[in-house]
């Protein structure tokens, strides 16, 4: 079976606004 995982990685800096990525994984 295959499994799908999701996972967020947000940053936040001062100098530009909130940069968030998606990366999806399959295993």
């Amino acid at each position: 079976m295959r499994r799908l995982v999701v996972s967020f990685n947000c940053r936040c800096t001062e100098i530009s606004s909130h940069s968030c990525s998606m990366f999806l994984i399959f295993g």
